[in-house]
C-alpha cells in the first residue's frame, strides 16, 4: 500500500462517524463498569449488614445515583458533540466543493471571453483587407452593374464588421478589459458628423432627419468613439422601426460648475413604439421586441445590452420613453468634464 493510500485509510478510520461509534462504545463500557461496581457495593452493603456501615442507606443512595447517571449524561453529550462535528465536516466539504466549482466556472468564463476576443480579431484582419480591396476596385469599376455588386459586397462586409465589433465588445466588457479613451471634442462637431452620416442613410426613405444642437457649443472631454457607438445603435433602431415621420438627434447639457456638466444625448423617432412590458426586454441579451421587423432587418440582439454596459462604464445610464403608435425616445445621460473657457470659446 502506498503512502497516500495509508493516509487515506487512516483518515477514514478517524472519520466523524467512526469517532462517534468509538465514543458510544467507550461510554457503554463505562456505564457497565459503574453499574457493576455499584451493584457489588450494594451487595456487599447488604451481606455485611447495614449496621456495620458508618454511612446510612438514605445518605449512601444520593451518592451512588449521580455516579450511576454520570456515564449516561456523558454518553448523550459525547453523541451530541460527535454529531455536531460530523455536520461541521460535511459543511466544510460542501463549501470546498462549491468554492472549487465557482473557480472552475470563473476560469471557464474567462477562457470563453479570451477565445471570443481572439477569434474576433482573427476574423477582423482578413475582413479589413477585403474591404480595402473593394474600395480600390470601386474607384474604377468596369460597369455600373459591377459597381452595384461592389456596393452590396461593401455593405455586407460592413454589417459583418459591425457584428464582430459587437461580439468583441461584449467579450471585453464581460472580462472587465474594456477601457475608455477620453479626448477633448467639440459637441457641435460631434453631433454634426453623426447627422451627416444618417442623413445620407435616410436619403432613400420618406423620413426626415432632424438635428437639435444646444444653443451654445462646448468643448467636452469624453470617449467619443463609445458615445458614437451608443448613438449609432439608437439611430439604427430608430431608422429600422420608423417608416414615416422623423428621426431626431439632439443633445442637452446641464452645467454643474466651471468644469463639470451633465450631458444628455438623445434619439427620438415617430416609429411604431413599444409597450411598457417590452421596454425591459430591450436590454436583455439576444432579445428583440418585434420579431417580424427583426426578421426583416436582422440584428444580433446585443446592441442595446452592450450600449447599457458602456453607459454604466462611463458612469451614466440609458433612459427609454415609448408609446405604441407614437414612437420612442432613447437618452444617454452621463457626467462630462468641460474644457477650459478659452478652449470652449474658440471651439
Amino acid at each position: 500500500m502506498s503512502e497516500t493510500d495509508q493516509k487515506s485509510a487512516a483518515k477514514a478510520k478517524l472519520s466523524p462517524k467512526n469517532r462517534a461509534w468509538i465514543a458510544r462504545r467507550v461510554a457503554l463500557v463505562a456505564i457497565i463498569s459503574v453499574l457493576i461496581s455499584g451493584g457489588l457495593a450494594y451487595l456487599t452493603y447488604w451481606i455485611v449488614g447495614w449496621e456495620n456501615y458508618n454511612m446510612p442507606v438514605p445518605l449512601l443512595m444520593p451518592v451512588l445515583m449521580p455516579l450511576l447517571l454520570t456515564p449516561v449524561i456523558s454518553l448523550v453529550l459525547l453523541n451530541y458533540i460527535a454529531t455536531i462535528k460530523e455536520q461541521k465536516e460535511k459543511l466544510t466539504d460542501l463549501s470546498d466543493v462549491l468554492a472549487k466549482a465557482k473557480d472552475e466556472a470563473i476560469a471557464a468564463n474567462e477562457a470563453k471571453s479570451t477565445y471570443m476576443a481572439m477569434i474576433s480579431h482573427e476574423i477582423r484582419t482578413p475582413l479589413g483587407g477585403m474591404r480595402g480591396l473593394i474600395e480600390l476596385i470601386q474607384t474604377d469599376p468596369s460597369s455600373d452593374r459591377s459597381k452595384n455588386f461592389l456596393t452590396m459586397l461593401l455593405n455586407t462586409s460592413d454589417a459583418l464588421l459591425d457584428l464582430l465589433t459587437t461580439i468583441l465588445d461584449s467579450a471585453k466588457i464581460e472580462a472587465g478589459k474594456l477601457d475608455l479613451n477620453e479626448t477633448e471634442i467639440s459637441l457641435h462637431a460631434f453631433l454634426g458628423q453623426l447627422a451627416e452620416l444618417w442623413q445620407h442613410t435616410l436619403s432613400g426613405k420618406s423620413v426626415e432627419f432632424i438635428l437639435d444642437k444646444p444653443d451654445h457649443n462646448h468643448a467636452i472631454i469624453i470617449d467619443d468613439f463609445r458615445c458614437r457607438q451608443i448613438l449609432n445603435n439608437f439611430l439604427s433602431n430608430a431608422v429600422k422601426f420608423t417608416e414615416e415621420g422623423s428621426v431626431k438627434l439632439g443633445a442637452d447639457i446641464e452645467e454643474k460648475g466651471t468644469r463639470n456638466a451633465r450631458l444628455h444625448l438623445y434619439v427620438q423617432d415617430t416609429g411604431s413604439g413599444m409597450t411598457k412590458e417590452q421596454i425591459p426586454l430591450l436590454f436583455k441579451e439576444f432579445e428583440q421586441t418585434d420579431k417580424s421587423v427583426s426578421a426583416l432587418h436582422g440584428g444580433s440582439g446585443l446592441g442595446l445590452n452592450i450600449s447599457r454596459k458602456l453607459a454604466e462604464l462611463m458612469g451614466g445610464e440609458i433612459h427609454v420613453e415609448s408609446e405604441v403608435g407614437r414612437g420612442s425616445r432613447f437618452t444617454l445621460e452621463f457626467d462630462v468634464t468641460l474644457a477650459t473657457p478659452a478652449i470652449a470659446a474658440s471651439a
